[in-house]
């Protein structure tokens, strides 16, 4: 075979064999101590880094979820059962056991339905603010699961009528609460489970908010369905069993509160960012309170100071234009 140089050889051939290619497109050399040692590394299993599911909750998967998720998913269920099962009767335990006229049923189940979803403003203020989603969570929902009970046992015969009438209202006043706790924080905390670093995770929470809404609809459908069978097929007191079909619901209201408990270990919890209606009520305030050195454009550019942050009037008016000297920080 006749001599070949390194001028005329391929260029493939001219090109030593390295594992660090350079970004010039270059490899450099490197001695077979290094190359042998880098292949043993690659070939070499690595060991599997642990972490627990308080710290993160990805590393614990199930069925590609978070293994806290089936948790959340299982309260979720429980509580819109509870809620729309109490629901379901409340107008006639009203107006056929507790003798209200149809006009002051209607307005009394109204009141509580928008004490219901009135309440989880301020549930979602304390979950950001003080207390966290979970403990916010556990706390109101073992209000709740009180409320229901308290609602099923004052459904039973009491001697005295104006505590029969008036003291089941302790227990929808209870329950109203409850749910101010459970409507805002549960679907965010179920969102806070996943590490959206990983790419794969954020099509899994979006899978995650489909089963979260269908097991809202699933709890309510059947709910709706079981418990007026509940108080109209089973008998007890001589009457229509309303202790059985509020008594229910409140016993799932309890299992939704152990359900979400057990899974505390999995949890991965998000640190306190404060609330922005209470951010944009204090933005308000400031601008209130604050006298301008200057004339301003807008109201709320008196609320821009070293100790209030730019970054929430910018929340308010994105495109306001900013006083000489003062950055904009918005995001």
């Amino acid at each position: 075979m006749d001599d070949m140089s390194l001028d005329d050889a391929p260029q493939w051939e001219k090109r030593p064999h390295s594992p660090y290619p350079d970004s010039g497109g270059e490899s450099q050399p490197v001695s077979d101590a290094e190359a042998k040692g880098e292949s043993t590394r690659l070939l070499s299993p690595q060991p599997e880094t642990k972490d627990s599911g308080k710290a993160s909750g990805t590393t614990r998967k199930f069925c590609n979820f978070p293994k806290s998720i089936p948790f959340i998913i299982g309260n979720e269920f429980c509580e819109r059962f509870n809620y729309y099962g109490l629901r379901a009767v409340m107008v006639l335990y009203l107006t056929r056991y507790l003798k209200f006229s149809e006009d002051s049923g209607t307005a009394l189940f109204h009141a509580f339905t928008m004490l219901a979803y009135f309440t989880p403003l301020f549930g979602a203020i304390i979950a950001d603010s003080f207390w966290g989603k979970f403990k916010t969570i556990l706390i109101l929902s073992l209000v709740y699961a009180s409320g229901g009970a308290f609602v099923s046992l004052t459904a039973m015969p009491i001697d005295d009528p104006d505590a029969k009438k008036w003291v089941p209202f302790i227990g929808f006043l209870l329950v109203a609460l409850g749910t101010g706790g459970i409507k805002p924080c549960v679907a965010a905390f179920g969102g806070d489970q996943f590490d959206l670093s990983d790419p794969s995770q954020i099509s899994m929470r979006e899978k995650f908010f489909s089963i979260f809404y269908f097991s809202i609809n699933a709890g309510s459908l059947i709910s709706i369905f079981l418990t007026p069978i509940l108080r109209g097929d089973v008998q007890c007191f001589d009457n229509d069993c309303y202790p059985l079909a509020f008594g229910v619901p409140a016993v799932l209201m309890v299992i939704a509160t152990i359900i979400f408990v057990a899974g505390y270990p999995l949890y991965r919890h998000v640190p306190l960012k404060g609330n922005v209606v209470v951010q944009i009520f204090r933005c308000f305030v400031r601008a209130t309170k604050n006298k301008p050195t200057q004339p301003t454009k807008r109201f709320l550019d008196r609320a821009i100071s070293d100790q209030f942050p730019v970054s929430m009037t910018c929340i308010i008016v994105p495109h306001f234009e900013l006083p000489v000297g003062v950055d904009r920080i918005c995001g």
